[in-house]
């Protein structure tokens, strides 16, 4: 099972950036622990596209507009699957909220 988040939209924290993988890593253990997944085919994937943070903006790079940053997104995914054909056929891929704004 592969989780996949970008940072931008985390549930009572909004826009976290990079520093969402923890959120990515929590659900994981989750699935884990609830589902008995095996913890040896769980993969948290965090893409950067930057983030709109004020805070985290001061500390650049700034996020890419939205079109570019639902485009790196696909082409990861598209990157993803070409480097691991398995993950298309047999792996869960799930794909937190994708920045919107």
């Amino acid at each position: 099972m592969i989780v996949v988040i970008d940072g931008s939209r985390i549930l009572g924290l909004g826009d976290v950036g990079v520093q969402g993988i923890g959120i990515t890593i929590g659900k994981l253990d989750l699935y884990v622990a609830a589902a008995e997944i095996n913890l040896q085919r769980v993969l948290p994937v965090m893409i950067n596209v930057g983030t709109n943070n004020e805070e985290l903006i001061k500390d650049p790079p700034p996020a890419y507009p939205v079109h570019e940053a639902l485009a790196i997104v696909e082409s990861r995914k598209g990157q993803m699957y070409a480097a691991l054909p398995l993950l298309r056929r047999e792996a869960v891929s799930r794909f937190e909220p994708i920045t919107t704004k």
